[in-house]
C-alpha cells in the first residue's frame, strides 16, 4: 500500500487566488503547517489497528477453545479498550492537523464539526463520546463474540448432537451435505474465517482505490470541496470495514460538514455504510446468527450457565448488527433512488443492493422465528418445515 503522489493545478480563478493565499500563508508560517504526510501516517495507523483487530478474533477463539474463558474475556476487553483509546488518539491527531492549517477559514467548518474532540485532556469529551455511541460498542464486540461462540460449539459438540445436526441437513442436496460434513462447529469456524477474509478483501480494494485516486495529495484541497469530501467519505468506509467505529462517527461528521457547504449539489449527498453490508452482514453476522441459534437449541439443556450466557449475548449482538444494518441500508437505497432518475433503479449495482437486502431480510426473519422457538418449543427447536419437534424422533430441522 504505497502512497502515490501527484500535482494538481487550479483552473478556477477564484480557486487559484485562494490557493495562492494559502501558499503564501504556508511560507509565512512554516512551523505551523502540517503536510499531508501527517494525514497519510494517521491513515496507515487506521489500517494497522484494523489488522490487529482482525488478528485478535483467532486469539479469542483459541483461548475459548482451550477452556480459558477468562483469557478470552480479557482479550475482548483489552481489544475493545485499546482500540477505543487508540482511535481517540488518532482523532486528536486529526484535529491537531486541522487546527495547524494556515487557511483556517477553509478548514474551520471541519474543526467546528469535531469541536467535541478539541482537547486531548478532556476526559468529559471521551466519556460523552463513549456514551453517545453504545450501539457502536455492541457492533464492535460482535466479531469477537462470534469467535467465542464458535469455540464453545467445539467444546459442546458431542456425538449425539453431531448425529442430530447431520440428520437435519442431510436431506438437502449439495449445501446440506457440505454443512453436515463440516459439522456445526466447523461451519461456525468457516463462517468466522470467511468473513475475516471477505472484510480484508473489501478493505484492500478500498485502500487500492484511495491510493489510485491520490486522495492524500492535499495540494488544492483548500479550494476543492469535492477533494476534501471524497477523502473523508472514502476514509469513512475504511474505518467502517476495519471496525473502527469511533473514527467512523468522526468521518461522518466531517462529511456532513462538507455537505453543508455544498450549495450547488456537486457532492454525493448520502453518508452511507453500503460497503460494509456484504462483508459484515451477508458474510458474517447473518450466517453466524443462523447457526448460533442451532448451537443454543441443541445445547440448551446440557451447556453451563456461563456458556449459555456467552452464546445468548453473541446471538443478541448479531441480531442487533443485522437489524441495524438492514435499517441503514434500506434508508440509503430509498434515498439514493429518490435523488436520482427512475432508470437508476435498473442499474446492476442498485439491483444487487436490493437483492442482497431482500435476501438478508428474509433470512433474518426466519432466524428470529427460530430464535423465538427456543422458548416456545418444549424441545427448544423450531423448524419452518415442521414446527416444534423432538430430535429423538429424527424429524427434520
Amino acid at each position: 500500500m504505497a502512497r502515490a503522489t501527484a500535482t494538481r493545478s487550479d483552473t478556477d480563478s477564484d480557486g487559484a487566488d485562494t490557493g495562492d493565499l494559502c501558499e503564501w500563508q504556508n511560507l509565512l508560517h512554516p512551523g505551523e503547517y502540517a503536510s499531508s504526510d501527517d494525514l497519510w501516517s494517521a491513515y496507515m495507523h487506521c489500517i494497522a489497528v484494523s489488522l490487529v483487530q482482525f488478528a485478535c478474533a483467532p486469539v479469542i477463539f483459541l483461548c475459548a477453545y482451550s477452556d480459558h474463558g477468562s483469557a478470552a474475556g480479557a482479550t475482548v476487553g483489552v481489544v475493545l479498550i485499546g482500540s477505543t483509546a487508540f482511535q481517540y488518539w488518532l482523532v486528536f491527531r486529526l484535529v491537531s492537523w486541522l487546527e495547524r492549517q494556515p487557511c483556517r477559514t477553509t478548514w474551520q467548518h471541519s474543526i467546528d464539526a469535531l469541536a467535541d474532540f478539541g482537547s486531548t485532556y478532556n476526559l468529559r469529551c471521551f466519556l460523552s463520546g463513549a456514551l453517545a455511541c453504545p450501539f457502536s460498542v455492541i457492533e464492535a464486540i460482535d466479531p469477537a463474540l462470534d469467535a467465542w461462540a464458535a469455540a464453545n460449539a467445539f467444546n459442546l459438540y458431542t456425538d449425539d448432537l453431531r448425529l442430530k445436526f447431520e440428520a437435519s441437513w442431510n436431506y438437502i442436496p449439495l449445501l446440506g451435505w457440505l454443512v453436515a460434513g463440516l459439522g456445526l462447529p466447523g461451519v461456525l469456524l468457516s463462517i468466522l474465517l470467511f468473513s475475516m477474509l471477505c472484510q480484508l478483501l473489501f478493505l484492500y480494494q478500498k485502500d487500492q482505490y484511495i491510493t489510485a485516486e491520490r486522495l492524500f495529495d492535499m495540494e488544492g484541497a483548500e479550494t476543492c470541496i469535492e477533494h476534501r469530501c471524497k477523502l473523508w467519505y472514502e476514509w469513512k468506509h475504511i474505518t467502517d470495514l476495519g471496525g473502527l467505529l469511533v473514527l467512523l462517527r468522526v468521518f461522518e461528521k466531517l462529511v456532513y460538514a462538507e455537505l453543508e457547504l455544498d450549495t450547488n449539489g456537486a457532492l454525493y449527498p448520502l453518508v452511507d455504510r453500503c460497503w460494509s453490508f456484504v462483508p459484515k452482514v451477508l458474510a458474517e453476522a447473518l450466517p453466524s446468527l443462523w447457526f448460533q441459534v442451532s448451537v443454543i437449541a441443541l445445547t440448551y439443556e446440557s451447556s453451563s450457565r456461563s456458556v449459555l450466557a456467552i452464546n445468548m449475548v453473541s446471538v443478541a449482538t448479531s441480531v442487533f448488527v443485522v437489524g441495524r444494518s438492514l435499517h441503514l441500508q434500506l434508508q440509503t437505497m430509498v434515498k439514493s433512488w429518490q435523488i436520482r432518475t427512475c432508470s437508476y433503479f435498473t442499474k446492476p449495482r442498485m439491483l444487487f443492493s436490493w437483492a442482497a437486502w431482500v435476501l438478508s431480510f428474509c433470512v433474518f426473519s426466519v432466524c428470529l422465528m427460530r430464535l423465538a422457538g427456543l422458548w416456545i418449543c418444549p424441545s427448544h427447536v423450531y423448524s419452518l418445515h415442521g414446527g416444534c419437534f423432538e430430535f429423538e424422533h429424527q424429524d427434520r430441522q
